[in-house]
């Protein structure tokens, strides 16, 4: 049996976002994944896109970010549209998608994924240099030299978001940062999502582990086949426990109900 939704109320409408994502449809050959996405970022948040596998969120981030071109709708950055843009334009704009598969590059040693990442980087004053992206991940700093392959799952991810940070970024998409990450790296991600939103820089988060973004993100979207279904403060979505469970299978004590 399908569950019935629970109707959205009015999605909340920032004066100036620095992210609009308006009524997006969008998929894969016959397959609709999107059904009117809808939201706003503002310059400077936090945001997360929670919700359980495959009902879209990694969909929305590729389309933001021109992976894949929405069928309908209008998404706008800065005051601009840039629904029809591709991967190469929106990362001239300044927004940097850290994908969950990380895609660093494999044969290149730590310094020469990030100094590669650099040069392809967008003008702006958003940007970290190579060396304080080592300052902040001590493991990579500590061997610079060692191949992208060699290094742990942690290591990885934290190479995938260094080289999001010195492509001079204004606004970094996070997929899934902490998947498969020990408890130690994963509050490394989020001290190092704290120390962005304290430089102003905006995120987006797409994360499973719930309690992880309601501890870093201002704002929350729940998504469910294909739609924004719920929305709030993160400290208003850890206080619904109707919400946490209907959607995300979390109970107020933390267990997810799989």
């Amino acid at each position: 049996m399908t569950r019935e939704a629970t109707p959205r109320p009015e999605p909340r409408r920032l004066d100036d976002p620095l992210l609009r994502v308006e009524d997006v449809t969008a998929g894969y050959g016959a397959t609709t994944v999107l059904q009117g996405v809808d939201f706003d970022v503002g310059d400077g948040e936090v945001v997360g896109l929670v919700g359980r596998n495959g009902v879209g969120k990694t969909t929305t981030l590729r389309a933001i970010t021109g992976t894949i071109t929405p069928r309908s709708g209008t998404i706008t950055y800065e005051g601009s549209d840039i629904t029809d843009l591709g991967p190469e334009e929106t990362v001239q704009r300044g927004i940097a998608l850290v994908p969950e598969e990380r895609r660093i590059f494999g044969g290149l040693s730590v310094r020469e994924n990030l100094e590669l990442a650099e040069l392809g980087g967008a003008d702006g004053s958003f940007g970290w240099d190579i060396e304080e992206v080592l300052d902040t991940f001590e493991n990579l700093a500590n061997d610079q030299t060692a191949a992208g392959s060699t290094l742990s799952g942690g290591e990885q991810q934290m190479l995938a978001i260094g080289r999001a940070l010195v492509s001079n970024a204004r606004t970094l998409l996070l997929d899934e940062p902490t998947e498969g990450l020990a408890p130690y790296v994963v509050e490394r991600v989020v001290e190092t999502i704290e120390t962005l939103r304290r430089q102003g820089m905006t995120v987006v988060l797409v994360e499973q582990n719930v309690q992880m973004a309601l501890d870093v993100c201002d704002y929350v979207y729940v998504v469910e086949n294909g739609r924004i279904v719920h929305e709030s403060t993160s400290s208003a979505l850890a206080a619904d426990e109707e919400t946490l469970n209907r959607y995300l299978g979390v109970t107020l004590d933390g267990t997810v109900d799989h």
